[in-house]
């Protein structure tokens, strides 16, 4: 209930964007609590609200994952966009950019505690759906 009220921004952004890729053609699916659309390819996923995004590859745990953000932000509200999305937009671009210049990356993308968090919150409560 606290993504239609606390979480509101985040998921008004994803409802516009799902009436978009539906428009071109993306059938949206049930994961937990989220709907997923699955778009494009090799570039991972991203979770506007209750609304999700991933590319045609992603996996289960990309699912999870995105679903922990979901949850993000029904908890971080408005400050979801400042302190969870736009710290995950800028890692998951630095590790696109390390990875083409073949740069080694030395931590996981889960130490930063936005990321872990996303995924053990996403993985221990997509069950519960």
């Amino acid at each position: 209930m606290l993504n239609f009220t606390w979480g509101i921004i985040m998921n008004i952004i994803g409802a516009v964007g799902a009436m978009v890729v539906m428009a071109l053609g993306a059938k949206p699916q049930k994961h937990a609590g989220n709907f997923m659309f699955k778009i494009g390819h090799n570039w991972g996923g991203v979770s506007l609200g209750i609304f999700s995004f991933v590319c045609h590859e992603a996996e289960q745990h990309t699912f999870d994952h995105e679903f922990g953000h979901s949850i993000q932000n029904a908890l971080y509200g408005p400050a979801f966009p400042f302190v969870v999305a736009i710290p995950s937009a800028a890692r998951y671009w630095e590790f696109t950019i390390k990875e083409k210049k073949g740069i080694k990356i030395e931590e996981d993308y889960d130490d930063a505690w936005f990321e872990g968090q996303a995924t053990e919150w996403g993985t221990e409560n997509a069950k519960d759906w």
